[in-house]
């Protein structure tokens, strides 16, 4: 999550809670389909749960990019780390083992 804790909290909760939306609104609009079949099920309108989950979804989506562009401009600033030269008595072939 590139140290950002609360961002990446968020949009797991908002990812999470737009696709159970979908998920219920997929089972409620399934569950009226079949009870049509035999009769026993007078349709309501259940569309709003899906569109509203497709919107949460959509959300978390969003903010993920706007964190990651964020995370690379931030990244494209800073400094490259610094190693250490590497010792300057390193042999020049690695020794023979018998």
């Amino acid at each position: 999550m590139g140290g950002r804790w609360i961002a990446g909290t968020g949009q797991l909760i908002l990812g999470f809670a737009g696709a159970a939306m979908i998920l219920v609104w997929f089972f409620k609009e399934m569950s009226q389909y079949y009870g049509l079949i035999s009769g026993e099920v007078e349709p309501r309108p259940v569309g709003w749960i899906g569109e509203t989950g497709a919107a949460l979804l959509g959300l978390s989506w969003l903010w993920a990019l706007a964190t990651s562009i964020s995370l690379l401009s931030r990244a494209k600033k800073d400094d490259p780390p610094q190693f250490p030269a590497p010792p300057a008595n390193l042999p020049d072939k690695p020794p023979r083992l018998p």
